[in-house]
């Protein structure tokens, strides 16, 4: 049983004043219990409703951290097609173009002046390649697993 009693008084001693504090002072303990048990309640309450708002919070994030993984794959993306495409062909290109001023300048370059102007033309070379794989590098890194 859940009841509180808190004050026992006999037949003899129970007066008319002495009833009406009793009662009223079994009222302000009931009162007192309701609103302990409000209390707890609202606590309990606002506690469910702060572990919903951090579950919320966390899908947000979560989903906000889908969409961004999402948007590094699409720049990931477009930086290897141009890297693929434009920087390479910008490499054929110069190719393209040295060959035949290789073979001109071999008539009118001799010895040295010749093959300094070779491993020139292979340094520029080596640094395009380099920065082709320095840039697929980044792509690997932003682009996520």
């Amino acid at each position: 049983m859940d009841y509180g009693i808190n004050d026992y008084k006999s037949k003899t001693e129970l007066t008319a004043d002495r009833l009406v504090t009793s009662v009223i002072g079994a009222l302000r303990h009931y009162q007192l219990c309701t609103e302990l048990k409000r209390a707890r309640y609202n606590e309990v309450l606002t506690m469910m409703q702060l572990e919903a708002e951090a579950r919320d919070k966390k899908r947000l994030e979560q989903r906000l951290n889908a969409e961004r993984r999402g948007e590094l794959a699409v720049l990931g993306d477009a930086m290897e097609d141009y890297v693929h495409t434009e920087l390479m062909a910008s490499i054929a290109d110069i190719n393209r173009r040295v060959l035949p001023l290789r073979l001109s300048l071999r008539s009118e370059l001799h010895g040295e002046e010749y093959d300094s102007f070779i491993v020139t033309l292979g340094e520029v070379a080596e640094r395009l390649g380099g920065v082709a794989e320095t840039l697929r590098g980044i792509i690997g890194a932003i682009r996520p697993d």
